[in-house]
């Protein structure tokens, strides 16, 4: 509040009927502490004769935190949720091949106070910037749990979104010869030399089969060899 330039009045504030303090003109006064609801502030001027007064009221209404706990988008680094997302939608599915060691999720929260912790298989909870990707989120094969909790500006609401992520095991040596069955000693390797008459190869994800003599080499795996 300012008073007008050499009229000797002084200035009190007080915040909802409580004591008046003594507040400089044209400073600003000691901080407020508001409740949630409308908060009377009066400023009392007092001239320079001691008697005379004026106050003035302000009238500061504080809305309640927000109890809104929830998302507006959720992506990961695990591909296309199954379903398709939406904000009332607590469960998801996702899948990834057995060489995906990690994924990331980008939650957005639908209030912008919230705030978001993730994890997964149970471990510790890891704090999110809505609309940013975590930090990476380590897979074993099988099924993961990756929950994602939303705590909502009023410290007490939350929720909870879940994509449960399975990784496929890691490649297998199918190693199937017609007319022969081998077992390969290097999974993950291309390449590999067999000593033997082949006149065809079957497998799933067969690369670089060739039969030459007595010679071939191959590599077959249940997913495209690296």
């Amino acid at each position: 509040p300012t008073i007008n330039s050499g009229s000797g009045a002084t200035l009190q504030i007080r915040l909802n009927g409580g004591s008046y303090s003594a507040t400089a003109s044209g400073s600003a006064s000691s901080t407020l502490a508001l409740n949630v609801g409308a908060n009377t502030v009066d400023v009392l001027v007092t001239a320079q004769d001691g008697v005379t007064t004026k106050t003035y009221t302000i009238t500061a209404t504080k809305a309640a935190p927000s109890a809104v706990a929830t998302l507006s988008a959720l992506t990961t680094t695990a591909g296309t949720l199954t379903p398709s997302f939406a904000t009332g939608t607590k469960t998801y599915a996702a899948s990834v091949v057995g060489t995906t060691a990690s994924v990331t999720v980008t939650p957005t929260v639908t209030q912008a106070n919230a705030t978001i912790q993730a994890r997964v298989n149970g471990g510790s909870y890891v704090a999110v910037t809505s609309g940013s990707a975590s930090s990476a989120l380590s897979l074993n094969v099988g099924v993961n749990p990756i929950e994602v909790l939303i705590t909502a500006q009023d410290g007490t609401t939350t929720d909870l979104y879940t994509i449960n992520v399975t990784r496929a095991a890691a490649p297998i040596w199918e190693n199937t010869l017609t007319g022969t069955s081998l077992s390969a000693a290097n999974p993950y390797t291309t390449n590999q030399t067999y000593n033997s008459n082949i006149s065809s190869v079957s497998g799933i994800g067969v690369t670089g089969a060739a039969a030459t003599g007595n010679t071939t080499d191959c590599c077959l795996c249940t997913q495209p060899c690296a």
